[in-house]
C-alpha cells in the first residue's frame, strides 16, 4: 500500500483548508470528533477569522508554530467559541459564516529611528504588525490597512487594542515587528 505524501505549505488545497476550518467548527457544536489530521504537518503560525454577512464575527490566532491543520482547527474553534468581542457561534449561524485563513510569516523586527520614520515604513509596506510595550502587546493583520488605511490611524487603534494610550506610538519605545499573510479565504473580494 502507497504511503501518502504529507503536503508543505507549498502543496496547500485552500478548499479543504476551508473545508477543515468548518469542520472543526461543527464538529465542537455537535461534540463530535474531528478526522484524523495527517496532511498538512508543516509547521506554521495561523489566524483563523470568521465572518457573517460581511461583518467580523471572530478571530483568533497564534503566534506559535503547529502542525497547518492543527493550528487551522484550533484557531477556528477559538475563533467561533472564545473570541470575547462575541457569543460563541450557535448552530444556526455555522450555514452563514465565511472563513478566512491567514498563514503567516515570521515577525520581523522593525527598525524604525522616530515615529515620522516609523510611519512612513508601515505606510509603505502596510504589513501585519505587531507591538510590544512591557507586558503589553497587540497584533493587527495586514488585512486591517482596508479598514484603517491611515499609517496614523492604524497604530493608534493598535496602541488601544494592546491596553495603552493610543498616542504611545509617537513617543513610547515600542518593539515593532512586522510580518506578511498568505491569505485563503471564502469572502469574495
Amino acid at each position: 500500500m502507497a504511503k501518502k505524501k504529507k503536503k508543505s505549505l507549498g502543496d496547500l488545497n485552500e478548499k479543504e483548508l476551508i473545508s477543515l476550518a468548518k469542520a472543526a467548527i461543527k464538529a465542537k457544536l455537535e461534540n463530535s470528533k474531528l478526522p484524523e489530521l495527517n496532511k498538512y504537518l508543516t509547521p506554521a503560525r495561523v489566524f483563523v477569522t470568521l465572518y457573517k454577512n460581511g461583518k467580523l464575527r471572530g478571530c483568533i490566532g497564534s503566534f506559535v508554530e503547529e502542525p497547518l491543520e492543527k493550528a487551522i482547527c484550533n484557531c477556528a474553534v477559538a475563533a467561533a467559541f472564545s473570541d470575547f468581542r462575541f457569543p460563541p457561534l450557535s448552530k444556526e449561524e455555522l450555514d452563514k459564516i465565511k472563513v478566512e485563513i491567514s498563514i503567516l510569516d515570521e515577525p520581523v523586527e522593525l527598525i524604525y529611528k522616530d515615529s515620522a520614520d516609523l510611519l512612513k515604513k508601515l505606510a509603505t509596506a502596510k504589513p501585519g504588525v505587531i507591538i510590544r510595550y512591557g507586558d503589553y502587546s497587540a497584533t493587527f493583520l495586514p488585512q486591517v490597512w482596508e479598514q484603517l488605511p491611515e499609517p496614523e490611524e492604524f497604530l493608534s487603534n493598535l496602541c488601544l487594542k494592546a491596553g495603552i494610550e493610543p498616542t504611545a506610538w509617537k513617543n513610547a519605545n515600542l518593539d515593532i515587528f512586522t510580518y506578511r499573510v498568505k491569505i485563503i479565504s471564502e469572502l469574495e473580494k
